[in-house]
Order: structure tokens, then sequence, then C-alpha cells
């Protein structure tokens, strides 16, 4: 008798569900606008009348879809999604699949791509060295020469690139990584994201 009140109880939300499914989109996010002295809160995309030097003016705030990275010498835009770590020295901004790593070094000391590898690879204690191949990242700051390798880990198949980049007063080395899928593809996050790099990485 109670499973079949339980029937019931589930059969009707769902029921309500389908008929009121348009009502749970994320509501638009809260920001704060200065202008000319005056504070307001608005809505992300939606616009406002506001006095603006005796006239009235329409305001209208939009939310990008992403952040500017600006550290250790370099710049880049990354979707907003990704969390951020930081500590001194190095950031981390982790997805669902990619993930970029950027490490600051003095001028002339970053690391070598092939040493940075080496090093991953002996955290993840892989059984046998996994084979390196040249790569290129074009930026907007000029092509960076990489290395990459792609190594296994519980199933997964991981797939780094390390580039060494030498900046105006001290040096970074930038490191992605992406998890494959099945069919040994970069996944669509990280074909995204290095995209963006591609059109907005500075150094």
């Amino acid at each position: 008798m109670r499973s079949t009140r339980w029937a019931i109880a589930l059969s009707t939300l769902l029921s309500i569900g389908a008929v009121s499914s348009g009502f749970a989109a994320e509501p638009a996010a809260q920001l704060r606008v200065t202008l000319g002295g005056q504070e307001l809160r608005v809505e992300a995309g939606r616009p406002v009348e506001v006095e603006l030097d005796g006239k009235r003016v329409t305001l209208r705030v939009e939310e990008l879809p992403y952040r500017r990275f600006a550290e250790a010498g370099i710049a880049f835009d990354y979707p907003r999604h990704l969390s951020w770590e930081a500590e001194p020295g190095n950031w981390t901004l982790d997805g669902n699949s990619a993930v970029v790593m950027v490490f600051s070094a003095a001028k002339g000391e970053a690391p070598d791509p092939d040493d940075v590898l080496d090093g991953i690879e002996h955290s993840l204690k892989s059984a046998r060295r996994a084979p390196r191949e040249s790569i290129l990242l074009s930026a907007r700051s000029g092509a960076l020469d990489g290395t990459t390798m792609t190594v296994t880990l519980v199933g997964n198949r991981l797939r780094y690139e390390a580039y060494r980049i030498e900046g105006r007063s001290h040096d970074a080395l930038l490191v992605l990584q992406d998890t494959l899928t099945d069919s040994g593809d970069a996944s669509a996050e990280f074909v995204a994201l290095r995209k963006q790099l591609a059109q907005t990485l500075e150094f």
C-alpha cells in the first residue's frame, strides 16, 4: 500500500513537471553598476532607464561568458565556468574535461616542456614513458612551440600540452590538459578552450 502511494505521488510530480517545465531557467546574475556616482543594482541583460546629465538613457549590462587571466606576464580569455585555484607562482583553471595550468618563472628560468611532462608522468606513476610529439599553438603575440603526450590513468586517456613562454620581464610555463573521449578525440570543452587561447593569448 505504501509503495502504491509513492508511485501515485511520483506520477503526480512527473506530470506537474511536464506541464510546467518552462519555469526552470537560471535566474539572471545580479550586478552592481556605478554610473556618474550613482549606484545601481541591475540584472544582466535587462535594460534599465537611468538619468545621466539630466537626460534619461537606457543602460544594459551583459555578463560575458568568459573571464580574463592576467598573471605571470601573460593574458588570455577563458570560459567563465572554469574554477580558479591560485598558489604563489602558479594558477589552475579547472573545467569538466579541460584544465589550464600556468607557472611563473624568472627570466630565462622557465623549465623545459619535456622535463615538465616527465614530472607529470612521474607523479602519475606511469609504467613507461609516453611518446612525445611537437605541437604548435598560434597566438595573438606569435606562435608557440610546445610538446605533447598522452597517458592512461585508471582507464582515462589524458593528453597534455606544455609551452614555454618567454615574456618581456619574466617567463611562464603553460600546460593544457584534456580528458580524451572514448574514441580518443579531444573533448568539445578542450577544443573550444584551445581556440579561445589562440585568439586571445598575449605575452
